[in-house]
């Protein structure tokens, strides 16, 4: 799914990376639009670091010497483990993110991403998909220039190490795209977690991503009476 909002079952947690810092204060914008429509808060802060200043000269990470998986791009064929993955990532982490098949066959049409230098996978002997990393960067810009990065880690293979290198490649790829792009706007690299995955959420903080936009999920019986 392109820069996917996930069926929502709670909090939804969307974190950034900004790749150019602009000097500004903190900014706080909020959309109430009814009771049974999403909370959305967004906290925007800049960033001054060395290391967040974009450049060209970032270079993929390689892959660590685990005999154990094999680290390639994704094909196709890859499309029923991919939803396998997904599927069993919902079961373990109580979410609604796995979608059909027919849905991952249809991203390998997309023209705005190259499988080839815009995929990773960590597959198993047996053809399991371990890790994986799907880029969307589109070259059009809305009011910033963004690389989303769409990783997801199996539940049998979070001890390995593993996650660590998807997300170490997802960020320095992310970087090298966004070098293509014009400096007159912002640029983010982001990812998104639900709010009850420590795991997640700690993975992605720990590669130094910070939360900065909440979804909420806000329903209402609509048999009750409407409070004065």
């Amino acid at each position: 799914p392109r820069c996917p909002v996930p069926a929502l079952s709670g909090e939804y947690l969307d974190y950034r990376i900004s790749l150019r810092a602009r000097p500004q204060e903190p900014v706080l914008s909020s959309d109430r639009r009814s009771d049974n429509q999403r909370l959305l808060a967004e906290v925007v802060r800049p960033y001054s670091q060395p290391d967040n200043i974009m450049t060209t000269n970032n270079h993929l990470p390689k892959p660590p010497d685990y005999p154990e998986y094999e680290f390639r791009p994704f094909r196709l064929e890859d499309s029923p483990a991919i939803l396998r993955t997904m599927i069993d990532i919902d079961v373990h982490d109580d979410r609604n993110w796995a979608g059909t098949l027919a849905d991952y066959e249809k991203e390998f049409e997309d023209p705005d991403v190259n499988v080839e230098t815009d995929t990773l996978g960590a597959f198993t002997a047996d053809g399991q998909v371990a890790a994986m990393s799907w880029l969307y960067a589109p070259p059009e810009p809305g009011d910033y220039y963004l690389a989303f990065l769409w990783n997801h880690f199996h539940p049998d293979h979070r001890a390995t190490g593993v996650a660590d290198y998807i997300m170490e490649w997802s960020e320095a790829r992310g970087r090298q795209i966004l070098a293509q792009r014009s400096p007159d706007l912002p640029h983010w690299l982001r990812i998104g977690s639900m709010a009850t995955n420590t795991y997640r959420k700690e993975l992605i903080s720990r590669h130094g991503f910070e939360p900065v936009r909440y979804f909420f999920e806000m329903r209402r019986d609509l048999s009750d009476p409407i409070a004065d």
